[in-house]
């Protein structure tokens, strides 16, 4: 449930499956491991079929440990953290690559179709396909705040 990215301060964790109160227990782990080990994360969500809100226990305390981004979400998972208001807080990016380019000046990052500002925007879920990662950019605020 992880891998390296080309940079070695970042470590990628990958997540597969749906994840409740009975199954979050190995994504924390593997999430706690990474965070020990490095200072900057990247949970590649792009396997996650379900998620409720116990997926939030290990991400909040995890980005307050390390810088953490979140790669490829999908719709579901979008739309809790919209719903939650913790897409605010956490930065989505549409790729792991691009995740980890992040921390890396603007002009190094991978080209994206989901350009603009946001994390899991509106614009960006209405013309992405069914299942497809449709986060990109970084809002550190909601609209209208």
């Amino acid at each position: 449930m992880g891998g390296d990215v080309a940079d070695p301060c970042v470590r990628s964790v990958g997540a597969r499956g749906s994840f409740d109160p009975s199954s979050i227990a190995p994504l924390a782990e593997a999430l706690d491991r990474a965070a020990a080990e490095h200072s900057k994360v990247v949970l590649d969500a792009s396997g996650i079929t379900f998620a409720d809100s116990s997926l939030l226990n290990p991400l909040i305390p995890t980005h307050r440990t390390v810088d953490l981004r979140v790669a490829a979400p999908t719709r579901q998972l979008c739309r809790l953290l919209e719903i939650t208001g913790v897409d605010a807080l956490l930065t989505v990016r549409s790729t792991v690559e691009e995740a980890a380019a992040c921390w890396a000046p603007r002009s190094a990052w991978p080209s994206s179709p989901y350009s603009g500002a946001g994390r899991c925007s509106p614009s960006a879920r209405l013309s992405a396909p069914p299942f497809r990662p449709v986060a990109s950019g970084y809002r550190p605020v909601r609209p209208g705040r």
